[in-house]
């Protein structure tokens, strides 16, 4: 934190992983990766597997701020995006609590891209 807007996402490489707390129904958190065009990107963002109460929503956007992939529930409350970048360029991840309900100590979750 602070990582709740674009301006403020916090800067990782493609093989990093994030630990976070959604701390509130409203919270969202930003990251932001370099990519080349063609690459493929996973973004798995475990909450269930860590016995979190989170249930995110996952979405990866272009510099642009266009929507490139979601996911929600892939595995119980993990989520998992795969895309394939379009150009080369800045990406960002953007994780919430699905709906913006709960939150709180209990809402953690680990982002590996």
């Amino acid at each position: 934190e602070p990582n709740n807007d674009v301006p403020e996402a916090q800067r990782i490489e493609i093989g990093t992983t994030v630990n976070g707390v959604l701390a509130n129904g409203t919270d969202v958190d930003y990251t932001v990766f370099p990519g080349k065009k063609g690459q493929r990107v996973v973004a798995s963002c475990l909450a269930t597997a860590l016995d979190s109460r989170a249930n995110p929503l996952i979405e990866v956007y272009d510099a642009a701020g266009r929507r490139l992939a979601q996911n929600r529930n892939y595995r119980d409350g993990d989520a998992v995006a795969d895309l394939t970048l379009p150009a080369d360029g800045e990406y960002y991840v953007r994780l919430c609590q699905f709906t913006y309900q709960g939150g709180g100590p209990d809402y953690t979750y680990r982002l590996t891209l």
